[in-house]
């Protein structure tokens, strides 16, 4: 059986962009994450329904126009 990766409550999430960064501030733990790009892509995707790893990295290598096997 996989593992399925969710968001808890990603309505406590608040996002602001700088650019190629993200500050992500969670109301829950009160707490600002720095984060690049590729982290806010995949909480963007885990934000709309959970997802194995596999179809993560699916979901993403669709996105970058890539092979998700390729190594």
């Amino acid at each position: 059986m996989a593992i399925h990766w969710h968001l808890p409550d990603p309505s406590a999430l608040l996002w602001e962009s700088w650019g190629s960064e993200y500050s992500l501030f969670d109301r829950n733990s009160g707490e600002t994450h720095l984060i690049n790009l590729l982290p806010a892509e995949i909480l963007h995707r885990l934000a709309d329904d959970p997802k194995t790893l596999v179809e993560l990295a699916d979901t993403l290598a669709e996105d970058c126009e890539m092979d998700a096997s390729q190594e």
